[in-house]
Formats: C-alpha cells, structure tokens, sequence
C-alpha cells in the first residue's frame, strides 16, 4: 500500500477496489500470523487503510480488538498514530460509516 500511496496514477477508488474483492480476505486470513503479534505491521495497516479512507467494518473492529488486547506496548508511537486514526473516525462519522 505504501507503493500505491507513494506513486499513484491511480484514483484512490482503484486501490479501495481491490481491497474489497480480492485484499480483504487476505488480510483476515492472515490476521493471526501477521499482525496479532507484530506491532508495526498493525500501527502501519491502520494508518495505510485510514489514508485510503477505507473503513471496512471487519478489518476495522480487527485492528481495533487487536490493539485493546496488547498487553504490552512496544513503542507507544504506534498507538499514538492509531489513537489519531480512532479519534479522526470518531469525528467524522461519514467517513468510517460502516463502523457505526
């Protein structure tokens, strides 16, 4: 995502596309493995999906249980970032409104 958010030739729609049909499951299929345990890949996934406005109520409750459960933070900048995409949710509720 990071490929697509440094280069993009792309509508930021094309890349929301494919997270729907075919990154999506992906993501949840791997979620135990690749970012239960890694905390940099959960601080950048949600910052990623936040910049692409894609608010897909499964992922997002993911990222959210995933981080309420952490016993232990690593580098409280990661949830920093994260609080800030939380709270940027919480005040705009058009934007994330399939979370609510």
């Amino acid at each position: 995502m990071n490929a697509f958010r440094d280069n993009r030739q792309l509508h930021r729609d094309h890349m929301r596309e494919k997270l729907d049909s075919q990154f999506k499951k992906v993501i949840l299929d791997k979620w135990d493995a690749e970012v239960v345990y890694h905390q940099r890949v959960l601080a950048n996934l949600a910052g990623e999906l936040y910049n692409l406005q894609w608010f897909d109520e499964d992922v997002w409750m993911k990222i959210i249980t995933t981080a309420i459960h952490k016993e232990r933070i690593q580098n409280q900048y990661f949830f920093i970032d994260m609080h800030r995409a939380f709270k940027g949710i919480n005040e705009n509720p058009e934007a994330g409104e399939g979370l609510y």
